[in-house]
C-alpha cells in the first residue's frame, strides 16, 4: 500500500512539473509566474516592498515587458493558483513601516536601472509600469483592485528627523510590450 501511494505522489508531482515546463515553452510569460524575481548579487541600498492583493512581477533593467528578460520573475503572489512561485511572499528584509502590513514582499532592486512591475489581477485587469530607483533609497508599491477598478501606487519611503515614516509619491510610466 505505501508504495502505491508513493508510485502515485510520484506521478502527481512529475505531473505537475511536466504541466509547467510544457506552459513555459508555449507562452514565455506564463514563466514569470512559476519563477521568483531575482534580486540583484550584491545586495544594493535601495529595496522596495510590494504589497499586493493577488499578483506583481518584476522585470528588470528593462523598460518594456519582455518577459525572457534576466530576473524576471515573481515578486507577490497572493492568488490562490496552481504553479505561481511564493518565494518572496512576506519576505522583510527592513524596510521602515508603520504596524502590521498584510501581504507584503520586500527585495533589493538595482539603483539608475529602469524595473517594470507587472499588476495582474486574475482576468479583471492588468497595470504594466516602470520607473528607475534613486540608489540608498526605499519605495513601497500599493496594487489592488476595488469595486473593478485596479490601481497601482509608487511611493518613496522616508524617515524624517522626528523618525516619523512619510510616504511620497513616484511617477510610474506605462509600458508595452519590447519590440522584437
Amino acid at each position: 500500500m505505501k508504495n502505491i501511494l508513493f508510485s502515485l505522489l510520484t506521478i502527481s508531482l512529475s505531473a505537475c512539473s511536466t504541466l509547467t515546463n510544457v506552459a513555459n515553452m508555449m507562452d514565455p510569460s506564463t514563466k514569470s509566474f512559476t519563477v521568483p524575481y531575482k534580486e540583484p548579487e550584491v545586495k544594493t541600498n535601495t529595496r522596495i516592498r510590494v504589497i499586493s492583493d493577488t499578483t506583481v512581477k518584476f522585470i528588470p533593467n528593462r523598460n518594456c515587458v519582455d518577459w525572457n528578460a534576466p530576473g524576471t520573475g515573481m515578486v507577490a503572489s497572493h492568488a490562490i493558483a496552481f504553479g505561481h512561485d511564493k518565494t518572496h511572499n512576506d519576505q522583510i528584509i527592513g524596510i521602515p513601516r508603520t504596524g502590521e502590513i498584510k501581504n507584503s514582499s520586500e527585495v533589493y532592486i538595482k539603483p539608475n536601472e529602469p524595473l517594470v512591475m507587472i499588476y495582474g489581477h486574475h482576468t479583471t485587469c492588468l497595470i504594466n509600469a516602470s520607473f528607475t530607483p534613486e540608489g540608498n533609497t526605499d519605495y513601497q508599491v500599493l496594487s489592488n483592485t476595488s469595486n473593478g477598478r485596479c490601481s497601482m501606487v509608487l511611493t518613496k519611503v522616508i524617515v524624517n528627523a522626528s523618525n516619523e515614516i512619510i510616504y511620497t509619491p513616484v511617477k510610474l510610466d506605462e509600458v508595452s510590450l519590447c519590440n522584437k
